[in-house]
């Protein structure tokens, strides 16, 4: 940050072609104002570029200072931008900040995502993929009828279901040959969770 100072309050440039050039065009972002390096921004108002002791103390004041909440490193980082402040590393330094903290890496909850990403299931062509499960049990209807056998199309998300009293594989197989392949043909998939 010194060097783009410099070239913004005195024209000074570095001997080597190549640097001077990417000094000029890192130095397009910033401006100079009384003696105060800003960083120019297309959706806020100039940024105020804190040199590294200040960034240590902004990082410290907004983390846990008096309204501080110990949010996460890009949480804090954002939060910071906000408050129309910016330096070079701010996201790295950020991360590495909340990392070091003892009362975050104590108290902060643990996230329990999923291990593999959850992938979409599409079907190209209405009615040629259906999921089918079973519900229940739930109160006593009539017929004595306690679970819910449903079958879902992959495309238009139509829903058919009945009630059942007892759940059998022929029940099943009835349910789908009368409400599904009947009515829509068969389809050339057909996802169950094998009644887990």
């Amino acid at each position: 940050m010194d060097t783009i100072i410099k070239f913004l309050s005195a024209g000074e440039l570095p001997s080597k072609r190549h640097e001077a050039r990417n000094l000029r065009v890192r130095a397009a972002l910033y401006a100079l104002v009384e003696g105060v390096l800003y960083k120019k921004s297309f959706s806020l108002p100039y940024l105020r570029c804190l040199r590294p002791s200040e960034s240590v103390y902004a990082l410290q004041e907004v983390h846990e200072g008096i309204c501080g909440q110990h949010l996460e490193g890009r949480t804090l980082a954002q939060k910071i931008l906000r408050q129309r402040y910016y330096w070079p590393t701010m996201m790295k330094d950020a991360i590495e900040f909340t990392r070091r903290c003892d009362k975050c890496q104590k108290f902060t909850p643990i996230s329990h995502t999923p291990v593999a990403p959850l992938t979409l299931v599409v079907s190209p062509i209405p009615f040629s993929m259906w999921g089918m499960d079973l519900l229940g049990p739930f109160p006593m209807a009539s017929g004595q009828r306690r679970f819910v056998v449903v079958a879902i199309d992959y495309f238009t998300k139509w829903t058919e279901a009945e009630s059942l009293a007892t759940i059998t594989s022929a029940k099943c197989e009835d349910f789908f040959w009368k409400n599904v392949v009947c009515r829509f043909g068969v389809p050339r998939a057909l996802v169950v969770d094998n009644g887990k």
